[in-house]
């Protein structure tokens, strides 16, 4: 059984694999192609990427924690079903 695991883990990982190893041997054409973005868009991908995570971040946290201080502090109408409500997004992932 677990051999059989070991050998789709491998075949599930053969994409990512040839990904990292295209990087291992890198071309003329690939090194221009990434100078050419590193010189063009890569910069503000790349703050948009760590402007986003960041704004995420601090938006989950404010949001959480007034919510989870809302339903341990206060008693209101319908409080069970939000303490149980604002658990989902932890056990059903947005992609589901």
């Amino acid at each position: 059984m677990t051999r059989l695991v070991i050998v789709l883990c491998l075949l599930l990982a053969l994409p990512v694999l040839s990904v990292f190893g295209s990087w291992l041997a890198p071309t003329a054409g690939s090194m221009a192609v990434l100078q050419h973005q590193l010189s063009t868009v890569l910069p503000a991908y790349a703050g948009n990427s760590l402007l986003l995570t960041l704004l995420v971040a601090i938006g989950v946290g404010v949001i959480g924690s007034v919510t989870a201080a809302l339903v341990t502090l206060f008693d209101f109408p319908a409080r069970s079903w939000f303490e149980w409500a604002l658990q989902l997004p932890l056990a059903m992932p947005a992609y589901v």
